[in-house]
């Protein structure tokens, strides 16, 4: 429900700005940029190993990037992309004093790239699906000390001499997006993601965690065309 007011939010911003649409046509290959707000997630059949009882609680993250749309016809292009995004979510742990679980924010960074995404264009909507790869470039989890304090726990995201138990850096999966476009370019949009690599990595163990990334996201971009 919340998502839903956030898109009706973003399209009575959008309103006024489409109304000052020009007759200009697209361009072969524009580029544009974009960013808005995400809600991550994590799906697997061993998410309880990572989280007591397997409670997870979506937190609210934010998102850039830059695009590029190659038209190929009246109905069909191509979309490549890069993005930066935090894609932080709660956990529960249990403490080993008093035997009670605790909330721990389980935070990630990733560069994505989306290089070759399939585009249907109709009437200002764009529906596009493709391949993505991603790196991990920052990670912590908030533990609870002997003191009592929770603090943010990094040595999580590994270092070359970690034995295990630490983040996977690389993720690869699938990426959907719907937007819809001005002619002046300014468009707004949501998708989802879904990951198909395991978020944790221990070489200790014969079979790793099945836990692996999804989220959705809004967006409002802007792409430059011709005059």
């Amino acid at each position: 429900m919340k998502h839903i007011l956030i898109m009706i939010f973003f399209l009575a911003l959008l309103r006024p700005v489409c109304a000052q649409q020009d007759s200009s046509g697209y361009r072969e290959v524009s580029f544009g940029i974009k960013a808005g707000m995400m809600a991550g997630s994590l799906y697997g059949k061993d998410l309880h190993l990572l989280s007591a009882g397997s409670y997870l609680k979506p937190l609210p993250g934010v998102f850039a990037g830059i695009t590029v749309h190659s038209r190929l016809s009246k109905y069909f292009g191509i979309q490549s992309e890069l993005s930066v995004g935090q894609n932080p979510v709660m956990l529960h742990l249990l403490d080993s004093n008093s035997q009670q679980v605790y909330n721990s924010r389980f935070k990630s960074t990733y560069l994505l790239i989306a290089p070759i995404t399939p585009t249907i264009y109709f009437h200002g909507f764009r529906l596009s699906a493709g391949p993505y790869v991603s790196g991990l470039l920052r990670s912590s989890i908030e533990r609870k000390g002997a003191d009592g304090q929770i603090t943010a726990d990094k040595n999580i995201f590994g270092t070359a001499t970690a034995p295990g138990g630490f983040r996977y850096k690389l993720d690869a999966g699938i990426v959907v997006q719907l937007r819809y476009e001005c002619k002046n370019g300014w468009n707004i949009g949501a998708g989802y993601s879904r990951g198909f690599i395991p978020v944790m990595e221990d070489p200790r163990m014969q079979h790793q965690w099945k836990i692996y990334n999804q989220q959705f996201n809004l967006f409002l971009g802007y792409q430059w065309r011709k005059k």
